[in-house]
């Protein structure tokens, strides 16, 4: 089909019936133009990894685990309080939100006035079931897709998509002009392949996990741990663990995390930073043993529990699936983190990280539906691949091509708002803009939530940034360190309205080369 939407979408296949996917077709059901929207959700919720799953039972996971090429995840044996099978989530017991509530609501439902400022899990929860209310009808619950062909010419796009009943076992098969991914990407975790580590679970198995398997501190009292990673998850996991576990609780990261300033100071005292692991030590020769990057060797390890993150794994697309996810580590030949180059029938929610998943959604489900309602037209193929090109150079690649740090998530999402504006007039849902207002609190988050641990157990009445004395001052935004980013990459982007810049630091001279440019736009960006 080349690089162009077909302009006779009117059957629509959504794979994912969580936050993602409930928002898409909320989007996509507002332009009142399709003929079917169908979703399709393996488990019996809304609520995606927001479910949490009551079981301590660990799935079938490698170690390592790089391998993204893996068969469809089976359901467990056990019957969840919907009357289905579950799958297991990285949900654990205790998870609070690490985005205050007041810009992690979706634009239609903010979260209650009342809500703590980061919100437990349970009201998360609560929140996703109400905000789904109006269109769980077109949820088919407990339907696994198993497969999507792609059976179309190229004149027009034709997915067939064939799923599975697993209440009854049936499958079904149905043809759809479209699809739209919101599986998530917190199913299949990556646990990196450090020499000696293949030998080292053998001789220790149950040794090594993966945060998706973590629920409370408990099963470590008392132990040697290790925690692998510097996520949000897996600096909550590390503090709760060091409550209990020997001490210090040993974290082993490549890089500094982005959340680094944000622990209190109780328990900073509990950790020890230290290097990536580099090898695991002969077990013939050694009593559970490692050695980090900078030589220190620690043994008697109880516990190492990996925080790493997840593999890109859509084993649902066979047609196209080494085309997309190639080793895992990103999605290929997509266009705007959305649309899949070779066929931009198939489009994705939710792919980037360090975001704010639910207002990205919205912008992303925005520019969906009025792509696929014609009221918005892609670029050629050509182009697309240059603007994937293009953020290669940006962010890297890899992993680090959909990881948008330094206010890049907000930028680019209200590049999708404004893309989505330019739309035809259409009824139809409209997602919110960050305001400079909202960009200022983003660069502060790690501040606001180390301020809110430091209350303990009185951090559950603090509703707003206010309370922990994080004030919205309008002239604030003219000193660009307060940003947490360059003024140039603001300035560039169209953010800093009033802002002055010396013309000979940032105006473009006649006497720059294009690689002069390149080179200030890389700078800017990094």
């Amino acid at each position: 089909m080349g690089s162009l939407v077909s302009p006779k979408i009117q059957r629509i296949a959504i794979v994912g019936g969580g936050p993602s996917g409930i928002c898409a077709a909320k989007y996509l059901l507002a332009e009142n133009t399709f003929a079917r929207i169908q979703i399709f959700e393996q488990s019996g919720t809304v609520q995606g990894a927001w479910k949490h799953t009551p079981v301590e039972t660990l799935d079938d996971v490698d170690v390592p685990q790089i391998n993204p090429y893996q068969p469809l995840p089976k359901p467990k044996n056990v019957i969840a309080d919907n009357g289905g099978p579950t799958f297991i989530t990285p949900m654990y017991d205790t998870l609070e939100t690490n985005i205050p509530h007041q810009l992690m609501g979706f634009a239609d439902k903010p979260f209650p006035l009342n809500s703590a400022l980061y919100p437990p899990r349970e009201e998360v929860s609560k929140y996703l079931e109400e905000y789904a209310e109006d269109v769980r009808h077109l949820v088919s619950f407990h339907n696994q897709v198993q497969n999507i062909r792609f059976i179309g010419t190229s004149f027009q796009d034709l997915w067939l998509v064939t799923t599975q009943d697993l209440l009854t076992g049936d499958n079904f098969e149905a043809e759809f002009d479209a699809v739209v991914i919101c599986s998530g990407h917190y199913d299949l975790p990556y646990i990196p392949d450090v020499p000696g580590i293949t030998n080292w679970n053998k001789a220790f198995p149950d040794n090594i996990s993966h945060s998706k398997f973590y629920r409370n501190p408990s099963s470590f009292t008392g132990q040697k741990v290790i925690i692998v990673g510097n996520s949000a998850s897996g600096m909550d996991i590390a503090n709760q663990i060091a409550q209990v576990s020997a001490n210090p609780l040993l974290v082993s990261q490549r890089s500094t995390s982005w959340l680094s300033g944000s622990n209190s100071k109780s328990e900073e005292s509990r950790l020890t930073v230290l290097p990536q692991i580099v090898e695991y030590l002969d077990p013939t020769k050694h009593n559970r043993a490692v050695r980090f990057a900078d030589g220190r060797v620690e043994c008697d390890i109880d516990k190492i529990l990996y925080c790493t993150g997840y593999l890109y794994s859509f084993p649902f697309l066979s047609d196209f699936l080494e085309e997309i996810i190639e080793d895992g580590a990103r999605v290929h030949n997509i266009y705007k983190f959305i649309f899949f180059t070779k066929h931009p029938s198939l489009a994705f929610v939710g792919l980037p990280i360090r975001i704010l998943p639910f207002p990205l959604a919205e912008a992303q489900a925005a520019v969906i539906a009025k792509i696929f309602s014609e009221q918005l037209s892609l670029p050629s193929l050509a182009d697309m691949r240059l603007w994937e090109d293009q953020t290669v150079r940006d962010n890297g690649d890899g992993k680090k091509f959909l990881i948008l740090d330094k206010m890049k998530d907000f930028l680019y999402h209200n590049d999708l708002y404004d893309w989505a504006n330019e739309a035809k007039f259409r009824p139809g849902y409209k997602p919110k803009r960050w305001s400079r207002e909202d960009f200022w609190h983003r660069s502060k988050f790690p501040e606001i939530k180390k301020a809110y641990i430091d209350h303990g157990e009185a951090r559950y009445d603090i509703k707003r940034p206010e309370q922990l004395g994080f004030v919205y001052d309008e002239t604030q935004m003219n000193n660009h360190a307060n940003w947490g980013v360059t003024a140039e990459f603001l300035y560039i982007y169209g953010q800093l309205e009033s802002i002055e810049l010396e013309r000979k630091q940032w105006v473009r001279e006649p006497s720059l080369t294009d690689n002069d440019d390149e080179q200030l736009r890389e700078t800017c960006c990094h």
